[in-house]
């Protein structure tokens, strides 16, 4: 939740906003490790339980960034009446490991990915595990398509043995993940990496903004 500070700091005061730490990061206790991986379903179904216990009347839009992407993207299939729009933040791509699986970069496909160390929080493994299922229960386009949406993409390419052809396809599935949305934007964050947010919070304010006011202009 403090990542997004700076983006809140930066928002017209007259938009209502809640930002949360999922179980296990900040203050928020962490699920029993018995869960398991927990994956987009499991993430979208307990930011839905959130929601309802503060009281919070939709519809929403959604911010997410990263794995968060895919979070959202979940959560709008399910809860779909609840879901104004969408802003995805350099979020990760359904189809990513896909292409990487494609194009035989090794690092980010199915068979080359790294596992991550076995000492990182319970949490993170979690989330972790989940990845894959993420990706293949991610929405159709037909489910989500006309949902305005908003992606914004990283522009610094990824360092490491073939950091340079992961940075493409990177960008190339967030752009084709975009034109599933019949109403949606494209934007580069220039002199941006991965944590967007971050690094440039005016930017991600602003696209907020501009994606509340294609809401309010829709017929």
């Amino acid at each position: 939740m403090a990542s997004w500070l700076p983006v809140i700091a930066r928002l017209d005061p007259a938009i209502g906003y809640i930002a949360y730490d999922r179980p296990g990061y900040g203050r928020s206790a962490p699920l029993p490790s018995s869960d398991g991986a927990r994956d987009s379903r499991s993430a979208a179904g307990l930011l839905h339980d959130l929601l309802a216990v503060v009281g919070a009347s939709g519809p929403y839009v959604l911010v997410g960034h990263s794995l968060g992407g895919l979070y959202i993207a979940k959560f709008a299939e399910s809860y779909r009446s609840e879901v104004a729009g969408l802003v995805f933040v350099d979020s990760r791509p359904p189809l990513f490991r896909q292409a990487c699986d494609a194009e035989d970069v090794q690092f980010c496909s199915t068979e080359g990915a790294t596992p991550p160390p076995a000492n990182w929080p319970a949490h993170i493994l979690q989330e972790s595990a989940g990845l894959n299922a993420s990706e293949e229960m991610a929405p159709s386009a037909a489910a989500l398509e006309r949902l305005p949406a908003t992606v914004i993409t990283s522009t610094s390419v990824w360092p490491g043995e073939q950091g340079a052809e992961g940075f493409a396809l990177w960008l190339r599935t967030q752009r084709e993940f975009a034109r599933t949305f019949s109403d949606h934007r494209f934007v580069r964050a220039e002199r941006s990496g991965h944590a967007v947010h971050r690094e440039r919070p005016e930017l991600v304010a602003r696209e907020i903004e501009a994606l509340l006011r294609r809401i309010s202009e829709r017929p």
